[in-house]
């Protein structure tokens, strides 16, 4: 009786190039809300990132049998730029998964990189958490509408040029880096202050994502939350938690789908991150 193995798979950095060879891989994820075309937005350098590569694979003489997607992107901490990796999508058939392991080590390797998952599984959760990553966001709020008497205080931009006329500088990164992925913007003014706001919209429920003002956030989510509701004829809105700071929301209650983010990084203190860079936006998820 003739044993056959299985080829010795190596392991290298994706390229742009391999996205027809890892499809095949993706539409094993059966996701029927993301098309070929959903999928192609995780091998473009949508941020000019030098050195750009949209995942790692695991490849046998004739196929990807194996792939982790990251999203890179540069991002400002107290003012310094650093760099992050978003893993999304960690797929291995299955003759091949006792190589899943040496798949991310390159990556947990890099002290240069805040790694970051949005998105994690049971599975991909309990090994990144052994891999020593940290929790980040773990709960949501389900927020219903409560009118508030000073929602008059506050404007909403929700219009794509409406918002680009008045961005102030600290806004217009992130806003230009995100305004062709087809989700939702919301420019909050008061006064002399700004926030910017993106979401994914899902039918009735409107799923807030990004705060650019945190403070701001968890300071007047209370007074315009009834009139962005509205604005959307959305009847309850998720809010990931952080965004608010703790901060109590009345007519709300917290919930905990799906796994928390979650980070690994060597730098002493992070602020829980933010999916703004992730597979969250880019897929509209």
């Amino acid at each position: 009786m003739t044993i056959v193995k299985n080829p010795k798979p190596k392991i290298r950095k994706a390229e742009i190039e391999d996205f027809d060879k890892v499809y095949p891989l993706l539409q094993k994820m059966n996701n029927a809300c993301l098309s070929r075309d959903d999928w192609h937005r995780l091998f473009e350098n949508h941020w000019q990132m030098e050195g750009f590569s949209p995942g790692i694979v695991l490849e046998t003489e004739h196929e990807i049998v194996g792939y982790i997607g990251t999203i890179y992107s540069i991002q400002k901490l107290d003012g310094k730029e650093q760099i992050f990796c978003n893993l999304t999508t960690w797929i291995v058939q299955e003759d091949f998964r006792s190589h899943s392991f040496m798949m991310i080590l390159s990556l947990v390797r890099n002290k240069n990189i805040v790694l970051t998952s949005f998105s994690s599984n049971n599975v991909t959760y309990e090994v990144y958490k052994k891999l020593g990553f940290k929790d980040g966001n773990k709960t949501k709020r389900l927020v219903y509408p409560w009118p508030s008497l000073c929602a008059r205080q506050y404007t909403l931009l929700t219009d794509i040029q409406d918002i680009e006329q008045n961005l102030n500088s600290e806004n217009r990164k992130v806003f230009d880096d995100h305004k062709a992925f087809g989700n939702t913007y919301i420019l909050i003014q008061h006064k002399d202050q700004q926030c910017l706001l993106m979401a994914v919209r899902h039918k009735i429920i409107f799923k807030l994502y990004y705060a650019s003002d945190r403070d701001f956030m968890c300071q007047h989510f209370k007074h315009f939350r009834n009139k962005l509701m509205l604005q959307y004829k959305v009847k309850k809105m998720q809010v990931d938690e952080h965004l608010l700071k703790g901060r109590f929301v009345w007519f709300s209650r917290r919930v905990n789908w799906g796994n928390p983010y979650q980070y690994k990084t060597t730098m002493e203190s992070l602020p829980s991150p933010s999916p703004e860079y992730s597979e969250i936006f880019l897929l509209n998820m």
